[in-house]
């Protein structure tokens, strides 16, 4: 199935970001390989690439690190 991140709205991009990197994570926790998740590795860096494009701030900062300065 192709997505078409061009047509998503900021919020939606935003929540398939969210979902699909949580399902990624569990996927690796529960011991699927690199290989496996390949496709939705690459789905990942491209809603990445979107909203890095459209300047959308994601807010889930991990650390101090990770927050914008005002």
């Amino acid at each position: 199935m192709e997505i078409q991140i061009h047509a998503l709205n900021s919020v939606e991009l935003v929540e398939l970001y969210h979902r699909i990197n949580a399902e990624i994570r569990k996927q690796l926790i529960d011991g699927s390989s690199w290989i496996e998740l390949k496709d939705s590795i690459a789905l990942l860096t491209n809603l990445s690439k979107e909203i890095s494009k459209r300047k959308i701030v994601l807010n889930n900062a991990d650390g101090p690190a990770d927050t914008l300065l005002m």
